[in-house]
């Protein structure tokens, strides 16, 4: 068992070390602000893939099938991106936008976690 518990503890370092090479950039490194059209379809890349849709000055968050699990509107200021929850409650989250990136970044958290999410 205790093997186990050692196996663990490395992957949880070995991934959340390999995100810092993964993720988007921060803005010490050229990320934020700046030009890139955020409207369209991006996706965080994984098997069961949860995607952002901008349209206008709305956005929809869905699941790999498809189905809603939040909508409402968003606003950006330089690279923080605010997204206004109004389905299926009312909530506010925040993240980052990187239009400089290569290519173009947005890094929230709708899961209780970080995703990074890439244009499609």
């Amino acid at each position: 068992m205790k093997k186990h518990v050692v196996f663990m503890v490395i992957l949880a370092m070995a991934l959340v070390f390999g995100m810092t090479f993964v993720g988007c950039s921060d803005s010490s490194s050229g990320g934020g602000g700046g030009g890139g059209s955020i409207s369209g379809t991006w996706g965080d890349g994984s098997s069961h893939e949860h995607t952002i849709t901008f349209t206008g000055s709305n956005y929809t968050f869905a699941d790999e099938d498809g189905t809603v699990l939040s909508s409402g509107t968003y606003t950006i200021d330089d690279k923080d991106i605010t997204f206004n929850q109004t389905v299926p409650t009312s909530a506010t989250y925040e993240g980052y936008y990187f239009p400089r990136d290569n290519p173009p970044c947005i890094s929230v958290d709708f899961l209780g976690f970080n995703v990074d999410y890439l244009k499609k």
